[in-house]
């Protein structure tokens, strides 16, 4: 917390959890002492002030906002505060005024600012309870449901620790491939310190599938037609001054962005990001062509992947730099954009590569990206930064062209993947959530799915081993190809084509314990000289040019699916 020093017979002081400023002032006519003080109780959501034993209690929930408020002593003291929360980001902007003033007539004898638009923290609330079970071990719990000791616990076996030791009124667990919830929540009263209540709990929800909203991220503010410009004259700021940090606070909660700000600003000037002569910091081993930057507004890092940029852009007038960054996972086809603490995770699954997108974070934040496949070793990439508060143009304070047509080369992949669980066992994991090992239930399959990471490869629809593209079969073989070849027969639950370039064959595969049917393929293509091999959306190209004939190849999804 930045805070001035302070002049004249005062001495003030702020608690570890910032939440209190106790002052002691000298009365020079009276030659003593008094105590004047502000108690911020955020947990209880209520605020003590006083001077001396003259004290007033209020709750935070009726309090009066932005308002000023006078505590007077005979007239004489006086204790002048003003409040404004900050939701987004758990913040107060408090300012504190002291005055002594003996003659009602005439100036003051004493008069000081304590604190002027101050950032405040709030305090972290603790809402522990004693453990439900005293002889509660951790270890012992992992190793009785399945789990190594070091293995790290989230979706359902989080939830399961939660429910074990009674902490747990409500559990979510995220399915970020099916775009839906797993919802969970019990109500009870409870009046008894000794008892669980387990008579008084109701049921609300239990296991139940919620569908994720659809996200826009457009260029709209959430005050229409917001403009910093006006903004800034309706509380006289000239337009060329550096916003102080309270007023970028205010401007983020009005425009409900506050919660994505990082705690502090990154620095340019400093490691990891400078200092640096074109305005890069290169931690990728491969020489990657890039452009130069303005080191008056931005420094970039080419990350050690080679396939991810992430940048500090400073924007002068706002009195604070942003933290950007655009990451491309070639080997689990995902792209990552974040800003400040904010996070957006898309799918490079049937992507659809060339296209140019417009990534607005609350109509503040941009990021401008075009992500073309040049080959199966290469993504050419074009990306933009801004900071924009205007609703007209131009609308962005700072816009800097970060990538344009860049070539970034990609990583190598390991194809032989181990189960994402360490030691998983479809076996212990029903067991453990009550399941029918030889009948999934539909929010079962779509679980494990998840928790195994191959929900967001699978084909929808799935393919059909009755549909026309694999009938008529003979043995499990339907034959295209005009060639005579001799094909084994096939296991029962699987249908293949050879297709007419007789280079190419496609199979499914039914796993009816996952209700699901499992698409593979392999492709050589002698004339491009290229190999395609996928597991339903999972799919690489390989060059046959450096191929390593005659060698036995594996490709496995998560090791679930595998194909050598």
């Amino acid at each position: 917390m930045n805070i001035d020093p302070l002049d004249g017979p005062v001495r003030c002081y702020i608690n570890g959890h910032c939440s209190s400023i106790d002052c002691c002032v000298y009365d020079e006519k009276i030659l003593t002492s008094l105590n004047l003080f502000i108690n911020i109780d955020s947990c209880n959501d209520v605020i003590d002030g006083g001077i001396e034993k003259y004290k007033f209690s209020k709750s935070l929930l009726e309090f009066d906002w932005k308002s000023e408020h006078e505590i007077y002593l005979g007239g004489i003291y006086q204790l002048n505060f003003q409040l404004e929360e900050l939701p987004g980001s758990n913040n107060y902007i408090i300012s504190m005024e002291i005055s002594i003033c003996w003659d009602s007539e005439a100036a003051c004898d004493y008069r000081i600012t304590v604190l002027e638009n101050n950032i405040l923290a709030k305090e972290n609330c603790d809402w522990k309870r004693p453990l439900l079970k005293p002889d509660f071990s951790m270890t012992k719990w992992k190793t009785e449901n399945g789990f190594q000791a070091n293995t790290s616990l989230d979706g359902q076996s989080l939830t399961d620790l939660l429910e074990e030791l009674g902490v747990s009124n409500f559990a979510i667990d995220d399915l970020p491939n099916d775009k839906m919830y797993i919802v969970s929540m019990n109500v009870s009263v409870c009046f008894e310190a000794n008892s669980t209540c387990e008579d008084d709990i109701v049921n609300v929800l239990n296991n139940v599938l919620l569908p994720k909203q659809q996200c826009r991220y457009s260029e709209d503010f959430v005050v229409e037609d917001f403009s910093l410009t006006k903004w800034m004259s309706n509380r006289n700021i000239t337009r060329t001054d550096e916003l102080q940090e309270y007023m970028l606070y205010q401007i983020l909660e009005e425009l409900d962005a506050l919660s994505f700000l990082s705690e502090y600003s990154c620095d340019r000037s400093r490691e990891p990001w400078g200092p640096t002569n074109d305005g890069w910091i290169k931690e990728c081993s491969t020489f990657v062509m890039l452009p130069y930057l303005n080191s008056r507004e931005t420094t970039c890092i080419i990350m050690d992947t080679c396939t991810g940029i992430k940048c500090c852009v400073e924007a002068p007038s706002l009195g604070r730099s942003f933290d950007f960054s655009f990451e491309l996972d070639a080997c689990n086809f995902q792209l990552t954009i974040r800003i400040e603490k904010f996070v957006y995770n898309e799918s490079l699954v049937n992507y659809v590569y060339g296209t140019h997108h417009q990534f607005y974070l609350k109509g503040i934040f941009l990021i401008e990206y075009t992500v073309d496949e040049l080959s199966s070793s290469e993504y050419i990439l074009s990306v933009s930064l801004g900071v924009c508060l205007e609703s007209s143009e131009p609308n962005c304070i700072v816009k800097q062209v970060v990538a344009d047509k860049v070539s970034l080369p990609k990583p190598s992949c390991d194809w032989n993947q181990g189960f994402r669980i360490q030691n998983f066992s479809l076996e212990d994991w029903t067991r453990i959530r009550g399941e029918d090992l030889t009948n999934l239930t539909e929010l079962a399959v779509l679980q494990v799915s998840s928790d195994l990471g191959i929900s967001k490869f699978f084909k929808k629809p799935s393919c059909v081993r009755n549909g026309i593209f694999y009938q008529p079969e003979n043995f499990g073989w339907k034959r295209d190809c005009p060639v005579s070849t001799e094909l084994p027969e096939l296991h029962p639950g699987m249908t293949c084509v050879l297709l007419p370039s007789c280079t190419e064959v496609d199979c499914c595969i039914d796993a009816d314990m996952f209700h699901h049917s499992f698409n593979l393929v392999l492709k050589l293509d002698p004339c491009d000289e290229k190999l395609i091999i996928g597991i339903e959306n999972f799919v690489f190209e390989i060059s046959l040019y450096e191929f390593d004939w005659g060698v036995s190849k594996k490709l496995y999804l998560n090791s679930v699916i595998r194909m050598e």
